[in-house]
């Protein structure tokens, strides 16, 4: 499960006093989310026709800001294009968020969403193979806010830092591991919905997406689970220097 409350609270304060808010000409998480926000207050869209290109011009800053793997590489075009393929399928979960227990049932989406990003992320793969969840992660963190990263940082934290009650662990998680199929992706996916929507029982009735809106206002859970893992934390479970300390 997730951490606690208290726990995710330390988190994000510790992670929001140690980071710059101004880093100028760089497209960072918030500048993209506050473009994102701002279309859909208006009643449009950032995968709207009008919007793509601008859309995906942003969205490749952002992955190379985030150090993504091949962003640099990676066109404009490309990404346009691959945003144009998944909006028919982003159409229908761009408004479900993480904690409904509703995303079990748009695990379609989730796959055709996840096999379309290979061509930004991976130079393209067969369609149902696995490929690399780290840039794919990254991209729908930003496009649709309700999943962390999957990096190699996050990846071993949510195998190794394990809260209580069960499950501990997120099904197929693996820190060595890059490569994971649509269907997955798509279990990942459907756990961590159920953890936010189990956070409650265990956190005095508190909603997990409500929770930390003073430190972090309009941050989607996606986000504030990716900030909560990635921010240091020293736990011999995650930290080598303090193994080392211990043996």
């Amino acid at each position: 499960m997730l951490p606690d409350y208290e726990t995710c609270r330390n988190h994000i304060y510790g992670y929001k006093h140690s980071i710059n808010p101004q880093i100028p000409n760089r497209i960072t998480f918030p500048v993209f989310w506050d473009y994102k926000i701002d279309l859909e207050a208006a009643g449009e869209s950032i995968l709207d026709d009008k919007h793509l290109e601008n859309t995906a011009i942003k969205l490749r800053g952002l992955l190379i800001y985030l150090k993504m793997p091949g962003a640099n590489k990676t066109g404009v075009c490309r990404i346009q294009r691959v945003l144009k393929e998944i909006r028919p399928y982003y159409s229908d979960i761009g408004r479900i968020n993480l904690g409904s227990g509703r995303i079990a049932s748009y695990r379609t989406q989730m796959e055709a969403i996840y096999e379309r990003l290979n061509s930004v992320t991976d130079g393209g793969s067969q369609p149902g193979t696995k490929s690399s969840i780290v840039g794919k992660s990254a991209i729908l963190m930003a496009v649709w806010g309700q999943i962390p990263r999957f990096d190699v940082l996050n990846r071993r934290r949510f195998e190794k830092w394990t809260h209580s009650p069960a499950p501990a662990r997120l099904p197929h998680i693996n820190a060595r591991e890059i490569w994971y199929g649509p269907s997955e992706f798509a279990d990942i996916v459907e756990e961590l919905d159920k953890w936010v929507l189990a956070w409650p029982v265990n956190n005095d009735g508190r909603s997990f997406n409500d929770s930390f809106f003073d430190l972090c206002p309009g941050v989607p859970p996606g986000r504030q689970i990716d900030i909560i893992y990635h921010w240091k934390m020293p736990d011999p479970r995650v930290d080598y220097r303090l193994q080392s300390q211990g043996s």
